[in-house]
Parts: C-alpha cells; sequence; structure tokens
C-alpha cells in the first residue's frame, strides 16, 4: 500500500530540530559511504542553448527543465526521488514505493545541514551572522544556524533593499534576534562570527578580505559563490558529500545535467592547479563521528559547503510519512 499525503497532511510534522538530527545521521551515512546520489538534474539554468524562455506556473518567464535530484542512505532504508513539487519515497527492502508526497523539505535540509555544520565548526560563542542572501533559503538557513549557537543578531544584505529589510524583518520576529538590513556586503560581514551565503549568484560573493580570524563561512554549495581567496585561507574545508560537491561539477565549471555557460567553479580550480589537495578536504560526517577533529578554535577559519544532494531530502521525507502514517493521516492506495 502506498500513502499518498497532502500539503495539510504533513504540516508542521517535521521541526528544524527534528531536521538536524536527521542530517546528522545522514552526514555520518555519507561518510560511511552507504548514501548513493542522483546528481541533480535541470533547474532554471538548464534550459538548452537557443530554446526561447520557459515560461513559469503563472505564465511569466523564469521557468526552467523540470528539477530532480535523488538519493538514499542504506542504514535508514530508504530511497527516494524529488522531482518538481513530489516526493516519492522507498523502501531499500524489496524497492516497496511507500510514500508519494510533497516535497517541501529542501530548504529545511538547507537550514539544518549548515546548522548541524555550525555547530561542529563554528565557535561555540558565535552570536552574530552576516547573511548574503534574501531569497526563499535565508530563514531557514537562520533558524539552523540559531538552533545550534546562541544568535543574538544578523546582518543582511542583498542587492535588492526590499528584499533584505523584509528578510531581517521577519527573522526579528520569529528568531527575536536583532536582524537589521545593511547595503553592502562589507557591512555585513565585519563583525560576523558566522558569514552565512545564501545566494544564487554565478559569480564570488565574498572574498577573504571580507574575513576576520576565527569566522565561519557555511554556504548552500551554490558552486560560484565564494571566492577561491576563502578556500585558501581557510584551516578546514567542509562539506556535507564531497562526490556531489566535486564529482557532480565537470572541467568546464557546471553541475552535471544543469547549469550551462558559466565560468570554472572557483574551488574546482584550486584542484586543478594543486593550491588545494583532495585529500585536506572533510566531509561533515567524518567530524560528527569524531573520526576528525574540528577546526573550531578562536582563530581558526572554517568553511562548509552544503552540497545540495537528495538523500537528506529523502530523509525528511520519509520521517514527515513515518509520522503521517503513525497519525493516521493520508490516504491508501494499491498500484
Amino acid at each position: 500500500m502506498v500513502l499518498l499525503l497532502n500539503a495539510e497532511e504533513i504540516k508542521g510534522l517535521v521541526s528544524m530540530e527534528d531536521a538536524i538530527e536527521v542530517m546528522d545521521g545522514i552526514v555520518r551515512e555519507e561518510a560511511a559511504g552507504t548514501t548513493v546520489h542522483m546528481a541533480p538534474f535541470g533547474g532554471q539554468h538548464a534550459r538548452p542553448r537557443g530554446l526561447p524562455p520557459a515560461r513559469s506556473e503563472h505564465g511569466g518567464e523564469g521557468g526552467g527543465v523540470l528539477r530532480a535530484v535523488g538519493g538514499g542512505a542504506y542504514r535508514l532504508g530508504r530511497v527516494g526521488v524529488r522531482a518538481g513539487g513530489v516526493a516519492l519515497v522507498f523502501d531499500t527492502d524489496g524497492n516497496r514505493l511507500l510514500s508519494i508526497l510533497p516535497s517541501s523539505f529542501s530548504s529545511l535540509r538547507i537550514g539544518a545541514t549548515m546548522g548541524l555544520a555550525a555547530k561542529h565548526l563554528a565557535r561555540p560563542d558565535a552570536r552574530a551572522i552576516g547573511l548574503l542572501g534574501s531569497g526563499r533559503n535565508a530563514l531557514p538557513v537562520l533558524r539552523g544556524l540559531a538552533a545550534t549557537r546562541p544568535i543574538e543578531r544578523a546582518a543582511v544584505y542583498s542587492p535588492n533593499p526590499q528584499h533584505r529589510a523584509s528578510l531581517a524583518s521577519r527573522a526579528s520576529e520569529e528568531l527575536g534576534i536583532e536582524a537589521t538590513a545593511v547595503d553592502s556586503v562589507e557591512a555585513a560581514t565585519q563583525r560576523a562570527d558566522i558569514v552565512a551565503v545564501a545566494t544564487s549568484s554565478s559569480t564570488p560573493v565574498v572574498t577573504a578580505d571580507h574575513l576576520h580570524p576565527g569566522v565561519h563561512v557555511t554556504s548552500m554549495g551554490e558552486p560560484h559563490e565564494i571566492d577561491a581567496s576563502v578556500f585558501l585561507r581557510a584551516d578546514q574545508v567542509v562539506a556535507s558529500s564531497w562526490q556531489l560537491q566535486i564529482e557532480a561539477i565537470d572541467p568546464t565549471g557546471r553541475r552535471v545535467s544543469q547549469r550551462q555557460g558559466l565560468a570554472p567553479v572557483p574551488l574546482w580550480e584550486l584542484l586543478a592547479d594543486g593550491r588545494v589537495r583532495r585529500e585536506d578536504l572533510v566531509e561533515l560526517g567524518a567530524i560528527v563521528a569524531g573520526e576528525v577533529p574540528a577546526r573550531a578554535g578562536p582563530t581558526d577559519g572554517t568553511v562548509f559547503l552544503e552540497s545540495q544532494g537528495g538523500a537528506g531530502d529523502i530523509a525528511l521525507a520519509n520521517l514527515a510519512y513515518e509520522r503521517a502514517r503513525d497519525l493516521g493521516r493520508g490516504v491508501e492506495y494499491q498500484f
């Protein structure tokens, strides 16, 4: 039997604290090699050259190739696919389809994973965030960071004054912190203990000149948003999945089957030139499991990349499915 769930039936079933716990398990599995990935496919930037702009669901420009991503964790016993607005969760024992439900977990996964990374990589007394970006993932990022560090204030910068002011207002109200909109990257980062980069930029938005010793830089994993100088200065560079962060990007600097026409990825170029060694790059799961010590001292600079994978989305969808099933929600359907 397959459990069909709608958005209302899964609403509120998975909190940020729940998501951080789930992602703790997923990154451990990633480091242990018991995850499987389907490289992200499609998205707004994946439309082939020469075709007219795709239409959004509201009729305007802004659509793209249907975005799909998949993966799973074998110790968890779940695999699945997230495509468009739907997630399919399968059991690894017999590959049975268990549930079809809304795929509303990517922002929660991003915030939870960045929060988990800050728990291990940011200084324990980190209280100030410099947030670059004010899109749909920015507030979940603040939620995740505030769940694991004693955050008191945030300075928010994005190119759109109305967007950054609106986000700062919402963050202040929801998180009970002093959140202010500022008018430059420099103003956002000058007092920050954590610099959170949550953009869709195709060029770097933060450089080493924006950082002072002991800062933790955390990124949604967009391959172009952090300048090469940040990686070169860092004492430790960490990702949730180096398979997705590196192997899912080809030498021209785009994600496989996704982005076209972009400049080479800064980190990829550093690896190709030998200025950064692959063996020095750490997976978050190895730190969480205690296999590699975290560099979280007063002057240690760290960088974390959230790798945009599918295993975490499916794990969160699975938790929502299990809780909805236990509460008797949804409709069972026999295929």
